[in-house]
């Protein structure tokens, strides 16, 4: 079986809508994945059986790319990467190139490469058993998740809704007796808004955030990386579009 490298700098909502593709490429390739490992999701997609490796950014070298037959890469302008690698992937006869497009247009642009990848499958994310377990020890009953928070880069902040609004909502939950939780890191909240509200989910890290979701019956949040992982896993949404192109 071929060997694929896939170098995905972008971030968790955007490899979510790439895993569908991921299944198909499984099929035909065995992956080597490079991701920037200060991403959540680097640590849970170790276990994923869809990678043969799955490697830090820094991690990428020449030598690395050589071994591959077939190169997808899609590398982000905030990332400083060796431009001697970047050369290299241009040159490399069999790459499949996307630089500066979202992940989730990596489909299509496999599709004109010929390699006729269509899949029907949804976009997935896969959470193990024990941060299962660990929800379900930690949380009794029914309960609904609260995202306020998405990416602090000053492009995407003004995508949030107004703390007041976060604190209304939540005193309105309160009131109707209806439990629920905030989650997330804890750079996703204003200073202000994180010292009004209970803590205890948020910055545990994306693996049990992501069992917290999946075992609520609600997800009320912002366009975001969390957003798109409630979808993942099954979880009803209720999703807050701000000043972007949905």
């Amino acid at each position: 079986m071929n060997k694929l490298l896939i170098i995905c700098t972008t971030g968790l909502g955007n490899f979510i809508n790439f895993t569908p593709t991921l299944y198909e490429l499984k099929k035909k390739y065995k992956i080597t994945i490079v991701v920037d490992k200060r991403r959540g999701f680097f640590e849970e997609i170790k276990s994923w059986d869809l990678f043969e490796k799955v490697l830090d950014v820094k991690e990428l070298k020449t030598g690395i790319i050589n071994k591959y037959q077939r190169v997808i890469y899609s590398i982000f302008s905030e990332y400083n990467i060796d431009p001697n690698i970047v050369k290299r992937l241009e040159k490399k006869a069999t790459y499949i190139k996307l630089r500066n497009k979202n992940m989730d247009l990596l489909e299509t642009n496999i599709n004109l490469k010929g390699l006729n990848l269509k899949s029907k499958k949804a976009p997935f994310f896969m959470i193990k058993n024990r941060n299962i377990k660990w929800a379900k020890k930690n949380i009794n009953g029914k309960y609904i998740v609260l995202s306020p928070g998405c990416n602090n880069t000053k492009r995407w902040i003004k995508k949030r809704w107004e703390d007041e609004k976060w604190l209304q909502l939540s005193k309105e939950l309160n009131k109707r007796k209806i439990k629920h939780f905030f989650i997330g890191r804890q750079s996703d909240y204003s200073k202000y808004l994180f010292s009004e509200i209970n803590k205890k989910f948020i910055g545990i890290g994306l693996g049990k955030t992501a069992s917290i979701i999946a075992g609520s019956y609600l997800f009320i949040g912002i366009d975001g990386g969390l957003a798109h992982l409630s979808s993942a896993v099954n979880t009803k949404s209720l999703v807050l579009f701000g000043p972007a192109n949905p």
